[in-house]
């Protein structure tokens, strides 16, 4: 590809449409082996030319910005990308039409971009209504139909839809391995999220045979340093962490996390993601001095990426919050907790989160003896929680158990015994 670029610039000139071309390849190419900074820089020269020579709204140029905003998504940049996918979605349903694969092309990617941004519901309607469509148009069984059958099952699971994903994820699988092979990369993302629904649903030998399995054929066919290999790794400590298997997890997860800060930047997503695993796997070991520092810089990071109001930064915030509070910085956990609740109401007044970071806030005012303060709080929080386990992954159970002890905890140090042991007792039960 290099060669044939090379040679067409110096034969046939830089703005020929077959340099363009082997230009618009090579920097697929590119974003295809994680190269994302020279894939950015030659989408972005050659989208440049295009719209000078061929006209904003030639198929030729949309499809560079098409692949621009991939190399946005594959780096984090998810505001980049919504802007600029939203912008060739308006241009395609107006000069190619509704039904045309590329607008359906377009309306999966914007999708995308709302599912990274935290906008499940718009994520879910958007991805239905072109699901729908490839159907009828492309066929049930067309890898674009099957590409939007998986980031489906990505945003049932990041709405807690466990059922919903699992079904949806279990026919994608069966239809790609027929149609795809077992070792295609789509295949392969289908088998890496049926594993994070077991995952979440608490099915952790399923979950650690199929990321085992996923890993080994992406490490052997992507390369060990691919993003999509990483991702299993990641992964499939994840599920070590649950199993307890915590020696194993920490050499996996602190190989992930060099490679990651080294390949896709120190605030990458999927770096941030790594530091996430790190502070659960800590806190578990009661490392909770190690589990605040990466809770710390993973906040930070999402702050400055993702932005305030993100789930990823506010659960950020709260994992923090949990981090000092087991360290009695009860100073340091209350505005943290407080912040987590206040936005999480603010944008998703239903999810479970602000519950748990309720909890967080009235356990901080507890450990500073305010205690007429904290006892609405705790109370709020642990039947807000509880009445939302259905929607709480499996692994993250330990959140309720952890309000429940703290509402004991308070009646104990506020000299309320009679109070105590009723909570115990129903913790017991």
């Amino acid at each position: 590809m290099e060669r044939a670029l090379d040679l067409r610039r110096r034969v046939l000139g830089p703005e020929h449409p077959d340099t363009l071309r082997s230009a618009n390849r090579l920097a697929n190419l590119y974003d295809k082996e994680g190269k994302y900074a020279q894939a950015e820089a030659l989408h972005s020269q050659t989208l440049e030319i295009r719209r000078r020579v061929l006209g904003p709204e030639h198929p030729d140029t949309l499809e560079s910005m098409n692949n621009l905003t991939n190399v946005y998504y594959n780096q984090g940049k998810y505001a980049q990308t919504e802007a600029l996918d939203s912008q060739i979605l308006e241009v395609r349903r107006r000069v190619l039409g509704p039904e045309h694969p590329d607008t359906l092309k377009s309306m999966n990617n914007l999708a995308v971009d709302y599912q990274e941004e935290g906008k499940y519901a718009q994520a879910d309607a958007l991805d239905s209504q072109t699901l729908e469509m490839r159907r009828r148009v492309l066929g049930p069984e067309h890898p674009d139909t099957l590409a939007i059958m998986n980031n489906l099952v990505i945003v049932y699971w990041r709405e807690n839809k466990y059922a919903q994903a699992e079904a949806l994820d279990s026919q994608t699988l069966e239809i790609q391995r027929r149609v795809l092979g077992p070792e295609h990369p789509e295949t392969l993302r289908s088998m890496a999220n049926l594993a994070i629904v077991h995952w979440d649903e608490g099915r952790y030998a399923q979950a650690e045979a199929l990321d085992s399995q996923t890993f080994e054929i992406r490490r052997r066919v992507q390369g060990p340093e691919h993003p999509d290999t990483l991702k299993s790794m990641n992964n499939l400590a994840a599920d070590y962490v649950e199993e307890g298997k915590y020696a194993q997890a920490q050499a996996l997860l602190g190989q992930v996390l060099e490679i990651r800060r080294r390949v896709q930047g120190p605030e990458h997503p999927d770096t941030l993601r790594s530091m996430d695993n790190l502070v659960v796997l800590y806190w578990h070991e009661g490392k909770y001095a190690l589990a605040e520092n990466y809770a710390s810089r993973a906040l930070a990071g999402r702050r400055n990426v993702l932005g305030q109001e993100h789930p990823d930064t506010m659960r950020s915030a709260a994992d923090l919050a949990l981090a000092c509070l087991s360290q009695g910085k009860f100073a340091e956990s209350g505005p943290l907790a407080r912040e987590a609740m206040d936005e999480t109401r603010k944008s998703r007044p239903d999810d479970w989160q602000g519950f748990r970071a309720e909890s967080l806030l009235g356990a901080s005012l507890a450990g500073e003896k305010k205690y007429a303060e904290a006892e609405p709080l705790l109370l709020e929080g642990y039947q807000g929680m509880l009445a939302r386990k259905d929607r709480i992954p499996i692994p993250d159970h330990y959140h309720l158990e952890l309000a429940h002890r703290w509402i004991v905890q308070l009646y104990k140090d506020w000299g309320k015994p009679q109070k105590a042991a009723q909570m115990e007792k129903e913790l017991e039960h």
